[in-house]
């Protein structure tokens, strides 16, 4: 395929941080800081195939560790946890989007989130092919009730593996399980497995963020995390993972891989990005109970922030459903604060209305582990 080829080139030839509209076979290539899109349209002037790229400069990097320089070919020669945050605009529900990491994982884990306003339909977001040098993804109405378009998406992508200060500088670990069935309303919120923490000196106040790796089954899926019971969220004794399906009377599907990345609360540099994670207080609601505003988390976050991860954190709304990035009413994501909503799927019935909950977040500016 001579499109990575032909990004790097271009890339090198505009640097990062430089803007530009190329045409190419057909093919629209736009540069946008270090985001590489290429859209493919049909004869009506549908988009037919997207393609988005992470770019970064051609050269060695520095370890922030020793100072020595990097090898070079791989960007993240000098990193360990290969950490990229990053959004992409424009996702939709009927083709894949191809996101090309800046490097290459043994063990690629993903989490990612969906921003969108009152006016929008339920989406989850799916991932396929996760692992090597990217992954793919697209937004899906649950139950495939509607077709979706337009939709943003944030991601954050790491090597999975157990991360110490002693030995990297940083706590996180980042880890991958296959499960079998779903829980649900219907399927029961028993359907999670109690896997606890790889850590050595464990997590005092963890935040675990997560989602659904695979695509095995293409009926919808959303990734759930809990405590003890439905309602508790991880805490340093219990941490319990698998993949929901809100209020839907299907309850079987095929096996999927989730992925988790677990953090302390508070603020932390990971090899140079400054990230705050946390689980916020118990107030956001869904849209049908809060259709206005969303409902904020007011934090003091890192410098010129842009890219959040919202992840379920227990569940007291006995319907299931996910944390998105609200944008119906000012910035979703900021230095200053995450405005969130919590969603249900559509299978049952069209009301959206939620519980309250507690959300676990993540909130960065992109960028990637080792700068760049």
């Amino acid at each position: 395929h001579p499109l990575p080829r032909l990004s790097s080139r271009l890339a090198h030839k505009t640097g990062a941080g430089h803007t530009g509209v190329f045409e190419f076979a057909g093919i629209t290539l736009q540069l946008r800081e270090n985001i590489f899109e290429a859209v493919s349209r049909d004869a009506a002037g549908n988009v037919s195939n997207k393609t988005v790229l992470t770019l970064i400069r051609e050269e060695a990097q520095t370890d922030p560790g020793t100072g020595t320089p990097g090898t070079g070919g791989d960007a993240f020669a000098a990193s360990h946890s290969k950490l990229v945050l990053a959004s992409i605009d424009g996702v939709g529900s009927e083709g894949w989007t191809h996101v090309d990491l800046p490097g290459s994982y043994d063990n690629l884990v993903v989490v990612a989130t969906g921003a969108y306003g009152p006016d929008d339909a339920p989406a989850v977001v799916r991932l396929r092919n996760v692992g090597g040098d990217g992954f793919e993804l697209r937004v899906q109405s649950p139950g495939d009730r509607e077709t979706l378009t337009g939709y943003t998406v944030h991601f954050l992508a790491v090597e999975a593996g157990v991360y110490t200060e002693a030995e990297h500088g940083f706590n996180l670990e980042a880890s991958t399980l296959e499960v079998g069935q779903p829980a649900g309303k219907f399927a029961g919120w028993s359907r999670v497995q109690s896997v606890g923490y790889g850590h050595p000196g464990g997590f005092t106040a963890p935040v675990v963020l997560g989602q659904v790796q695979s695509s095995n089954d293409e009926r919808w899926s959303t990734f759930i995390a809990t405590g003890a019971t439905r309602g508790e969220a991880p805490d340093a004794s219990t941490l319990r993972v698998g993949y929901q399906i809100g209020e839907d009377t299907d309850t079987q599907r095929a096996p999927e891989t989730v992925g988790w990345v677990v953090l302390d609360s508070g603020t932390q540099t990971i090899e140079g990005l400054e990230v705050l994670a946390g689980v916020g207080p118990n107030v956001v609601r869904g849209f049908s109970t809060n259709a206005s505003g969303g409902h904020r988390y007011d934090v003091d976050g890192p410098a010129g922030a842009d890219v959040a991860l919202a992840s379920v954190a227990g569940l007291n709304g006995a319907d299931g459903g996910w944390p998105v990035l609200f944008t119906g009413s000012g910035d979703a994501v900021g230095q200053t604060g995450i405005r969130l909503v919590f969603d249900e799927d559509q299978a049952l019935d069209l009301e959206r209305g939620h519980a309250a909950e507690e959300v676990a977040f993540l909130l960065a500016k992109q960028g990637q582990a080792g700068g760049g």
